[in-house]
């Protein structure tokens, strides 16, 4: 990463993907995205680690860590459209299953699931949705909530 793009400013989404609302955020998402997909990450945050559902918390963060955030906004928003993704349909998706499947079952997934939630925190961002805004001087908006491009 050159120096030009370090001083970028960035939007921190902060979602919980099982909340019903969550999907309708998602054109703003890819907007930013489309945009510039330097500048963006995705945070998850929600009440899931010990459900259910964690194992599509694990699933994200694995595909965010090998193939960086825009396949994780794209898998992101296949999982919210499609109701009953399945590891093994991820999998046929996934470029390659084996590392996938070696982060996904490893320690280090729930670990990385835990530093998302905490990250989330520190900003304030304890409402999903939220949007973290960082300028190029490093001052941070968030707003709970909604998520609006516009600062």
């Amino acid at each position: 990463m050159d120096s030009k793009s370090s001083t970028l400013a960035r939007y921190i989404f902060v979602l919980d993907p099982w909340k019903a609302d969550t999907l309708t955020h998602f054109a703003t998402i890819e907007e930013a995205f489309q945009n510039d997909p330097l500048k963006c990450e995705i945070l998850l945050y929600g009440d899931h680690l010990q459900s259910a559902k964690a194992p599509r918390f694990r699933a994200f963060i694995t595909v965010r860590t090998l193939w960086g955030e825009a396949q994780a906004m794209r898998y992101l928003k296949t999982v919210l459209t499609k109701e009953h993704q399945t590891l093994s349909s991820l999998l046929k998706e996934a470029p390659m299953a084996e590392p996938f499947l070696e982060l996904y079952q490893s320690p280090r997934s729930q670990l990385l699931i835990e530093h998302d939630h905490a990250k989330a925190r520190s900003m304030g961002a304890t409402l999903s949705p939220s949007l973290v805004y960082i300028d190029t001087s490093g001052h941070m908006i968030c707003t709970k909530g909604k998520i609006s491009l516009t600062h």
